[in-house]
C-alpha cells in the first residue's frame, strides 16, 4: 500500500514537472514556429487584430508579464514622457513600424500602467490608519456626520453614532482595516447622492429589516478593493476611452456596489444582520458576471445618469419650482386676476421641468431643433402676448409686465454659452417693472404687493442658482457615448484610408491672361474719343414710330407665355395679400375703454361720466374720434390717418406705433408721450401750454401753439441731436439743423 502510495506521489510529481516545462518551453516554442512562418512576433499579431480594446490590452498585459526585462513594479512610478520613451523603446525592439500598431500600444501600455498606478494609490489610502488625535482626520470624520445629520453637531466620541450604523461611540476603531479609504468613499459616496445616501441610510435604520450603513460602507470598500486587486475590474477600466484611471472612477464602482447592496437587502428582506455574508456573496457573484459580459460599465453609467438626473429634478423642485408656486398664495390674497396670472408663471416653470427631463433622456439636437424641444414654453409666451396689450390700461398692468417679459428666462436651453449672464439680462427686466410695482403700492393690500415681487424675484433668481450650479456652460444633453465600447479608439480610418488630396490649383494664368485682354479693349475704345459712336448702326426713318405709322398699326411683340405651376406646388400656397379684416370693438370694461379694428369710421363718440376711466385705443385706420368729458389716460397703439379730438386728460396721452396722426386737445393734458411714431400734428389749447412732451424713436411730429388772434403757431419737434463732453459729463442739445 506504502509503495501503491509512493508511486502516486511520484507520478504526480513527474506529470507536474512535465506541466511546468512545457509551459515554459513550448510557448516559447510556438511562438518562434510563428514569427518563422509569418515574419511577425506575438505582439504583432495581437495588435493586428480588429478586437475590441479592453481584450486587446488584456493580452498585451498577458505578453509583456511574459517578459522578465519588463518591471510592473517600478512602472507604476513612471511618468507619461518615461512611459512613452519605454513605448518608443519596445516598438523598436519588436519591429513595430506601423503607426497604426505603435498608437495601440503606446494606449495599452497606458491602460496597463494607469491599473498599477490606481492600485498602488488605492493602498497607500488604505495604509494610512485613522488617527483620531490628527485634526485633519477628525474633520473628515465630522464632515461625514454633517453630510448625513446636519441638523446637529457631534464630537469624535459620542455615543449617536451608531445611529450611522457604526459599532460603538468611538467610529475611529471601524476603520482598522480599510483605513482612511472607507471614510473617504463613505464621504463621497453622501456628498454627491446626498438624497439617495439619506434614502438609504433611513432603510438601514429599520427595526426589522436594517442594517449597519457605515459597516456596510466600510464592507463595500473592502469588496471594491477585492476585485481590484484580483483584476476583475481590469476588463471594465481598460474599456474605458480615458486613458488615465483616476481615484473617482473607483470611487464610483463604490456607489454602484453600494446600492447593488442596499436593492439587493431590500429584495431579500432578511430578519437579522447575520445574512449580511451571504448577501455580500450574492453581490460579488453578480458583480463577476457583469464583468464577463461586459457590462458593467453600462450598468454603471446607466446608474450614475439617472441619479443625476433625479439628483437634478429634486433641487429643481425644492429650490425652483417650490418659489415658484409660492406666488400663488400671494396674489390670491391681492386679487383673483393676479392669481391667474401666478398661475401663468408656475406653468412656465413645470413646462421648463419637463423640457429638462427630456433633455436629459434624448441626444443633443442640432441648433436649429432645440426651439422645437421648448416649443411648449414658447407657445405659452405667444398665447398671453395679447394680455400684456389688452391691459396696457390696467390697474396691474406692471404686475402683468413683470411677469410676462420674465418668461423667456425660462428659455435658457436654447442658450449654447452662459446662460446665467441671459437670466439675469431677463431679470434687468423684470426689475424695471417691479421697481415700478414697489412705487405705485408701497404699502397698499398690507404689503402684499411687496411679497409678490420680492417672491417673484426670489424665483428667478432660484432658476439663476440652479443653472449656475448645474449648466454654468450650457445645457449638457444626455452623452450617448457608450461606457464599453467594442470598437478601438485607436481604430480610425485616417491610419488605413489616407485624406484625399487637396483640389488642383486653379489655372490662374489663364484668368489673369483674359482679364488683362479685356482691360487692353476697354482702354482701346476709349482712346477712340468721339470716333467711337462709329460702330453704332444708323436709325433709319422707317424704322422711327413718329416717322412711320404703320408701326403703329403693327402688333405689339408679345412676352412669351410662362407656363402655369403644376396644382399640387401651389393648392397650399397661402395667397400674397391675406385678409387681416378684424372685428370692431367699441365697449366699456369697468373702468376701461377699448376701440379696436375701427377702419374709416368717421364718427366715433364717447361720453366720459367717471374721471377714474382710461381708453385703449388699437389699430384704427382713417377714423375720427371724439371724446367728451375729463378721464384719467388715452393710450393709442398702432394706428393710421386717425384723429383724436378730448377734452380734458388727468395723467397723459400716449401715443405708440402710429403714423399720420392727428390730435386735438380742447381742456388740459399734462403729459404727452410719443414713442415710434411718424408723423403726428398736436393741436393745444390755452390750458395745455404747460404740457411736458417726451418723444422717442419719433419724426414729423409738430406742435401747433393757439395764438391771440384765434389761429395755430406751427412749431416742430427736434429730430436730430448733438452730444459733446464737456469734461465732466456728457451735453445733449437739438442740432441746428433739426
Amino acid at each position: 500500500m506504502e509503495l501503491l502510495c509512493q508511486a502516486l506521489r511520484w507520478t504526480a510529481d513527474a506529470a507536474f514537472q512535465i506541466f511546468y516545462y512545457a509551459t515554459k518551453f513550448v510557448h516559447p516554442l510556438l511562438g518562434f514556429i510563428t514569427y518563422w512562418f509569418t515574419g511577425k512576433n506575438e505582439l504583432q499579431v495581437v495588435l493586428e487584430k480588429n478586437i475590441p480594446r479592453q481584450d486587446r490590452v488584456l493580452q498585451v498585459e498577458a505578453i509583456l508579464r511574459k517578459w522578465k526585462a519588463f518591471d510592473f513594479e517600478n512602472m507604476s512610478k513612471c511618468s507619461l514622457a518615461e512611459i512613452y520613451e519605454i513605448a518608443s523603446t519596445l516598438c523598436y525592439e519588436n519591429n513595430l513600424h506601423n503607426r497604426k500598431l505603435k498608437i495601440r500600444f503606446k494606449y495599452c501600455l497606458e491602460k496597463i500602467i494607469g491599473y498599477e498606478k490606481l492600485l498602488k494609490n488605492v493602498e497607500d489610502v488604505r495604509k494610512i490608519h485613522y488617527n483620531p488625535y490628527d485634526k485633519a482626520h477628525e474633520k473628515q470624520l465630522l464632515k461625514l456626520f454633517s453630510l448625513l445629520k446636519p441638523e446637529s453637531q457631534i464630537s469624535a466620541v459620542d455615543q449617536r453614532w451608531v445611529e450611522l450604523g457604526f459599532q460603538g461611540k468611538d467610529p475611529s476603531t471601524d476603520f482598522r482595516g480599510m483605513g482612511l479609504l472607507g471614510l473617504q468613499q463613505l464621504i463621497y459616496l453622501c456628498e454627491t447622492e446626498r438624497q439617495k445616501s439619506l434614502a438609504m441610510l433611513s432603510r438601514s435604520l429599520n427595526p426589522r429589516h436594517g442594517y449597519p450603513f457605515a459597516i456596510v460602507g466600510i464592507n463595500m470598500s473592502f469588496l471594491t478593493r477585492e476585485l481590484l486587486l484580483e483584476g476583475h475590474l481590469k476588463s471594465f477600466f481598460y474599456a474605458k476611452s480615458r486613458c488615465h484611471l483616476s481615484m473617482q472612477e473607483l470611487h464610483d464602482v463604490y456607489r454602484y456596489c453600494f446600492y447593488r447592496f442596499d436593492q439587493l437587502w431590500a429584495i431579500n428582506k432578511p430578519e437579522n444582520e447575520m445574512a449580511f455574508g451571504e448577501i455580500r456573496a450574492q453581490l460579488k457573484a453578480d458583480l463577476l458576471s457583469e464583468l464577463r459580459e461586459v457590462d458593467l460599465g453600462n450598468r454603471i453609467k446607466q446608474f450614475l445618469e439617472a441619479e443625476k438626473m433625479s439628483d437634478v429634478l429634486e433641487v429643481y423642485d425644492s429650490e425652483v419650482m417650490a418659489n415658484a408656486a409660492a406666488l400663488y398664495d400671494i396674489a390670491v390674497k391681492i386679487d383673483p386676476f393676479l392669481a391667474e396670472l401666478s398661475c401663468v408663471g408656475e406653468r412656465g416653470f413645470r413646462l421648463l421641468k419637463d423640457c429638462i427631463e427630456n433633455g436629459l433622456k434624448m441626444e443633443k439636437p442640432d441648433e436649429d431643433v432645440v426651439a422645437q424641444h421648448l416649443y411648449h414654453i414658447f407657445n405659452l409666451m405667444d398665447s398671453f402676448r395679447h394680455v400684456k396689450r389688452r391691459t396696457i390700461c390696467h390697474r396691474y398692468f406692471n404686475h402683468v409686465c413683470t411677469i410676462l417679459d420674465s418668461l423667456p428666462a425660462l428659455t435658457w436651453m436654447s442658450v449654447a454659452s452662459n446662460p446665467v449672464a441671459f437670466i439675469q439680462d431677463v431679470i434687468e427686466i423684470a426689475t424695471f417693472y417691479t421697481n415700478r410695482i414697489l412705487k405705485e403700492f408701497p404699502q397698499k393690500e398690507n404689503g402684499l404687493h411687496v411679497q409678490f415681487v420680492e417672491q417673484w424675484l426670489k424665483a428667478l433668481e432660484s432658476l439663476k442658482a440652479f443653472v449656475q450650479k448645474y449648466y454654468a456652460d450650457g445645457f449638457t444633453w444626455k452623452n450617448v457615448t457608450p461606457g464599453l465600447s467594442t470598437c478601438d479608439a485607436t481604430d480610425v480610418e485616417l491610419f488605413d484610408k489616407p485624406l484625399p488630396p487637396p483640389p488642383p490649383p486653379a489655372n490662374l494664368s489663364r484668368l489673369e491672361k483674359s482679364v488683362e485682354d479685356m482691360h487692353q479693349k476697354l482702354f482701346a475704345q476709349i482712346n477712340k474719343g468721339l470716333d467711337i459712336t462709329k460702330g453704332l448702326r444708323k436709325v433709319t426713318p422707317d424704322m422711327q414710330m413718329h416717322k412711320n405709322p404703320t408701326l403703329r398699326t403693327a402688333t405689339p411683340v408679345c412676352k412669351p407665355t410662362v407656363a402655369a405651376k403644376p396644382a399640387h406646388l401651389t393648392k397650399n400656397l397661402p395667397s400674397a395679400k391675406q385678409d387681416t379684416t378684424r372685428t370692431p370693438v367699441l365697449t366699456c370694461d369697468d373702468k376701461k375703454w377699448f376701440i379696436e379694428n375701427h377702419v374709416n369710421n368717421k364718427d366715433i363718440k364717447i361720453e366720459i361720466t367717471d374721471m377714474k376711466q382710461v381708453m385703449y385705443i388699437y389699430r384704427c385706420e382713417n377714423c375720427v374720434i371724439v371724446v367728451k368729458g375729463k378721464l384719467n389716460s388715452i393710450a393709442l397703439d398702432s394706428c393710421k390717418k386717425t384723429s383724436l379730438v378730448f377734452d380734458n386728460i388727468v395723467s397723459s396721452l400716449e401715443i405708440i406705433n402710429c403714423q399720420k396722426m392727428q390730435i386735438q386737445t380742447m381742456g388740459t393734458m399734462p403729459t404727452l408721450v410719443l414713442q415710434k411714431t411718424d408723423g403726428c400734428m398736436v393741436y393745444l389749447s390755452k390750458e395745455a401750454l404747460n404740457c411736458e412732451v417726451v418723444t422717442s424713436k419719433t419724426s414729423e411730429v409738430n406742435l401747433l401753439i393757439p395764438t391771440e388772434d384765434g389761429e395755430y403757431e406751427e412749431r416742430c419737434v427736434p429730430e436730430q441731436f448733438k452730444t459733446v463732453w464737456n469734461g465732466t459729463a456728457l451735453k445733449t442739445t437739438p442740432s441746428e439743423i433739426a
